[in-house]
């Protein structure tokens, strides 16, 4: 069974549209090159105070969620360029991301 959270598509659309989002969405083509490895269980993002980690996780849940078609959001983002973008554009978490019960 899985769970998907979808609530952070509103945040980041605002922030996207406020002008003041620096584009670091190759971060979603690093993750998803991380999951291929078979061993790879958790993933640390981690970053000093006030460094973005909390628009990371919204560009994140947005990127996977399932809740709407964040292509209309991340079209123009450095990560639209990349070869396996509409492979992972909203198709739930990568396998490690997913919380099994």
């Amino acid at each position: 069974m899985k769970f998907y959270l979808n609530l952070a598509s509103d945040s980041f659309a605002e922030l996207l549209q406020s002008g003041r989002f620096v584009d670091n969405s190759l971060v979603i083509r690093e993750l998803a090159r991380s999951m291929k490895a078979p061993d790879t269980k958790y993933v640390c993002i981690s970053r000093p105070r006030r460094f973005g980690k909390t628009v990371t996780a919204n560009m994140l849940c947005t990127y996977y969620g399932m809740g709407h078609n964040a292509a209309t959001l991340f079209n123009s983002l450095q990560i639209a360029a990349d070869e396996s973008y509409r492979t992972h554009l909203n198709q739930s978490c990568p396998r490690s991301l997913e919380k099994r019960v």
